[in-house]
């Protein structure tokens, strides 16, 4: 998933975009659910550095 966004992403010349995911997917230091691979933010913050931004959105 996360090759899929870098590529879709590169392709639209780094226009600002806004990207909706569950929480498994959307901690910019965390690793997934197995805790062996960093999840998909983590990922992105890593390639991308300080352009991504995750906001956790649920009412609790």
């Amino acid at each position: 998933m996360t090759e899929n966004f870098i590529r879709e992403f590169d392709s639209l010349d780094y226009e600002k975009i806004m990207s909706i995911y569950g929480a498994s997917h959307t901690g910019l230091d965390k690793m997934d659910f197995t805790g062996k691979v960093p999840c998909m933010a983590n990922q992105l913050k890593e390639h991308y550095g300080e352009i991504i931004y995750s906001e956790y959105l649920s009412g609790k």
